[in-house]
């Protein structure tokens, strides 16, 4: 993926459009998948999610490619991630393509993830790569169940595997700071 993100990266970034321009377009594609959901038209919910994803992956390449990486971007970044994933998962439960309670549980483990990750390493563990529900993981399994038609069960995926994050992330932590 990186051979081909790199050119585009260079191209935006020399064309001076900003990475914090790109991940407010990542969130705008979010609120149109959501919206999308809402009018149960699963397959531009899919179009849109992975739109949503590419620009996501972009935001950070365009950083990297334009030497305009910083530590608020990422928080920006990071913010806006937790903001995509509430619309998406939110349109999904109030469109009611999923119970309640696997709605709720996927959306607090997609949170639980994140927040896993940040307090993790704000205590100097290392955690890239931890688990196996992050947010691409997540994208891709809610574009699955979108082209699918099988929401219901992308969500139960999604609660599952993100409490399962959730806790071999927790047993990292516990296992490097337990002598500390």
């Amino acid at each position: 993926m990186k051979k081909y993100m790199d050119p585009l990266a260079v191209t935006m970034a020399n064309l001076g459009v900003s990475p914090n321009l790109i991940s407010i377009l990542g969130l705008l594609f979010a609120f149109i998948s959501g919206l999308m959901f809402l009018y149960r038209r699963l397959i531009l919910a899919f179009c849109f999610i992975l739109l949503s994803g590419f620009f996501d992956v972009l935001d950070g390449a365009v950083a990297r490619a334009s030497g305009s990486s910083s530590s608020f971007g990422a928080f920006f970044d990071s913010m806006l991630d937790r903001i995509s994933d509430f619309l998406i998962i939110s349109s999904i439960l109030y469109a009611s393509l999923c119970t309640l309670e696997w709605g709720i549980l996927a959306l607090a483990g997609s949170f639980l993830v994140s927040y896993a990750r940040a307090r993790g390493e704000a205590l100097g563990v290392e955690m890239s790569g931890v688990g196996i529900a992050e947010r691409a993981e997540r994208l891709i399994i809610l574009a699955l169940g979108s082209l699918l038609n099988l929401i219901e069960w992308a969500i139960i995926a999604i609660a599952i595997l993100t409490l399962l994050t959730v806790t071999i992330r927790f047993y990292k932590v516990w296992i490097e700071l337990r002598e500390t």
